[in-house]
Formats: structure tokens, C-alpha cells, sequence
């Protein structure tokens, strides 16, 4: 897999925690 899409997908993801925990 792409190192910048894995990047991108875990940064995404990351947000998306977030997002719900707010």
C-alpha cells in the first residue's frame, strides 16, 4: 500500500475519533 495513503487514512481516521469522542 501507498506510505501516503496509509498516512492520510490514519490522519483521517484520527479526526473521525475524534469527532465522535466530542
Amino acid at each position: 500500500m501507498d506510505v501516503a495513503l496509509q498516512i492520510e487514512t490514519a490522519f483521517v481516521c484520527g479526526v473521525s475519533m475524534e469527532l465522535a469522542a466530542a
